[in-house]
């Protein structure tokens, strides 16, 4: 590959970067490269009433590998941080989606963000947002 094809004509280049995230594969596809696909996931995370005020002192940032017993082995982490506005935030899941477009969100992904949860006050009443993608 020596440059690419845009509407404002050839750009040449001695190096191309596919910067094209979820799509790469797509993209690496039209320069003839077929041996790699992305995988998609979708997170979700919910974020809890700022009122809610977690029974810890600090927050857990990564569970414990006991407590991710049983968790959903596609995930790559969740647990309780803290947002910059201080509000607390459970989660991330991730779920491979065969779909690149997909960002739904499923009661199984949310139930998956509370399991992140260790603290006993906190309960799904206090989710304010949930967020995905």
């Amino acid at each position: 590959m020596t440059g690419v094809i845009t509407d404002h004509g050839i750009i040449k280049a001695p190096y191309v970067i596919n910067a094209a995230g979820v799509y790469a594969d797509d993209i690496a596809k039209m320069a003839g490269d077929q041996f790699y696909t992305i995988h998609g996931r979708k997170g979700t995370i919910a974020i809890m009433d700022k009122a809610k005020v977690p029974s810890y002192p600090r927050l857990v940032s990564q569970l414990t590998p006991e407590y991710h017993k049983g968790k959903n082995v596609e995930s790559k982490g969740g647990g309780m941080h803290p947002t910059p506005h201080m509000n607390l935030l459970l989660g991330p899941s991730a779920t491979e989606v065969p779909d690149k477009e997909d960002n739904s969100t499923t009661k199984k992904d949310l139930d998956y963000t509370m399991t992140c949860n260790q603290d006993p006050n906190v309960t799904s009443a206090d989710v304010i947002r949930i967020l995905r993608g």
